[in-house]
């Protein structure tokens, strides 16, 4: 059972981590290290292989 206090710390987490994880990409974007590159940037949500 999910109380909604740790609904709220889970969605407040999620941001936080997405945060984490795009501000870099979005940061690269801007300065143009991504100009050359032709694919998607994105982020999984969980790992896997490479």
């Amino acid at each position: 059972m999910t109380t909604p206090a740790c609904s709220r710390k889970r969605e407040l987490l999620q941001d936080i981590v997405t945060a984490l994880v795009l501000t870099p990409v979005r940061w690269a974007k801007g300065r143009g290290y991504l100009r050359h590159f032709r694919g998607d940037v994105g982020a999984a949500p969980k790992p896997g292989r490479t």
